[in-house]
């Protein structure tokens, strides 16, 4: 289960985990463990962006038996990076870059699915669109070859 406390690519209104109404109105958010927790399921919680315990993680939940359900909870990057002081530079490094020959088939760009990770076909190297990346930096996890790069950032 995601929980990113946004409703995805519809502007951010409220939902039931958000501790608002439809009009913007205090209300008590939906307890997402909870509601699997009575359903008896056995919940975890991990941080999507600390990548390799959650990955460790979701191996481990799938060897055990019963209903594991594991909620994935992170803001989302494009609520996070408006609470900045500092702004946040992800980029990369095109000499560290080995591009069709890293052997991840373009993770970075292609299954990722991050908008701000794009592929440089002229040069066969990853990118960043500095535009649309928020500056999560979870794509510098990822990269094998270490070729992405985070700069800055201060949360307010």
């Amino acid at each position: 289960v995601l929980d990113n406390s946004a409703t995805a690519m519809t502007g951010f209104q409220p939902h039931p985990g958000t501790g608002l109404t439809a009009m913007g109105t205090p209300a008590e958010p939906m307890n997402i463990q909870g509601i699997l927790e009575a359903m008896g399921c056995k919940v975890e919680v991990a941080d999507p962006f600390d990548v390799k315990e959650t990955e460790k993680t979701v191996k481990r939940l799938l060897q055990e038996d019963g209903m594991n359900v594991l909620i994935m909870r992170q803001p989302c990057a494009t609520l996070t990076a408006k609470k900045q002081k500092k702004p946040v530079r992800v980029w990369v490094d095109q000499d560290a870059c080995l591009g069709e020959g890293c052997g991840c088939d373009k993770y970075c760009s292609r299954v990722w699915g991050c908008p701000g990770n794009t592929w440089d076909f002229k040069n066969g190297k990853a990118q960043i669109d500095p535009v649309t990346c928020v500056g999560c930096g979870v794509c510098a996890k990822f990269c094998p070859s270490g070729a992405i790069h985070v700069e800055g950032g201060e949360e307010a």
